[in-house]
């Protein structure tokens, strides 16, 4: 078939000009795809190190620079940017921010502000990460044979009737909590480490019907769970100091100044308040 034979609407649709906008966003995915892939090929041809990753990681500067320090055990962020080229990096990815984001929002924060309760049901700060450290224990631990000896990680029908997971005792202070937070995500990272993603386990405390997973359900199940209290977390430190976001400087939000946030808020509550019950 001849240039001439092709339908006019086709010859026409050709010579539309491309809104700039849209050119743009195409010209920034494929130098994205370009930067990635030649990423990769470095990576994979010159079969860079942990330890080069880091150092190289550390020293990007401009917009590119991660948010946090990189250090030797959380080099993800270039691993992500050149070739998350397996399921396992892609959850331990999203599990690792995670975890920085709970680990972040007890940074700054008294022994009081990090205990008081700041909902009816008596949802804290520092309960939020000790709870998380008992799931890690549990589900990377002892779910897979791997017992722990640590106190705080004892999960029990006595524990689950009292709530005890969710606060710290008067001697669990904030150095001992986030302490054995890290310790848990140790241990959970070692599992997770040593065993392929269909490795068969079986958690006990789930209905007989649901029973029998594997550890890729585990870590799905875990960053379903860190999430949802980093989501808590988040709210309660904004309610104790005004901080939000995941990290230091990524806080997600429009850069504006306490009065456009007071005059938002008194927007959004006078809607509410001529809202229907």
């Amino acid at each position: 078939m001849t240039d001439s034979a092709w339908p006019k609407w086709s010859q026409t649709r050709s010579k539309r000009p491309i809104p700039p906008e849209r050119a743009a966003a195409a010209r920034l995915r494929n130098q994205q795809e370009d930067l990635a892939y030649r990423l990769a090929q470095v990576r994979a041809d010159m079969k860079v190190t942990q330890t080069e990753v880091t150092r190289d990681a550390n020293a990007i500067s401009g917009p590119l620079k991660p948010s946090v320090e990189i250090t030797r055990t959380e080099a993800s962020w270039p691993r992500r940017l050149a070739a998350m080229d397996t399921m396992k990096q892609i959850l331990t990815g999203y599990l690792t921010n995670l975890r920085q984001a709970v680990a972040w929002k007890l940074d700054g924060v008294s022994e009081r502000a990090a205990r008081t309760p700041l909902t009816p049901t008596g949802t804290n700060l520092l309960g939020l990460v000790k709870h998380l450290g008992i799931m890690e224990f549990g589900y990377f631990g002892t779910i897979f044979g791997r017992e722990t000896d640590e106190p705080m990680a004892r999960m029990d029908a006595e524990v689950w009737a009292t709530n005890a997971d969710l606060w710290a005792t008067p001697d669990e202070d904030l150095a001992t909590v986030r302490g054995f937070y890290a310790r848990a995500i140790a241990q959970a990272d070692q599992t997770i480490a040593a065993l392929d993603l269909d490795q068969p386990v079986t958690v006990p405390w789930w209905p007989p019907q649901r029973q029998n997973v594997t550890l890729a359900r585990i870590l799905v199940h875990v960053i379903a769970e860190t999430a949802r209290h980093a989501g808590h977390m988040d709210i309660l430190r904004e309610q104790l100091d005004g901080q939000v976001g995941t990290h230091p400087e990524l806080g997600g939000l429009p850069p504006h100044d306490a009065a456009w946030w007071a005059d938002y808020t008194g927007r959004l509550r006078e809607m509410a308040a001529n809202a229907p019950e």
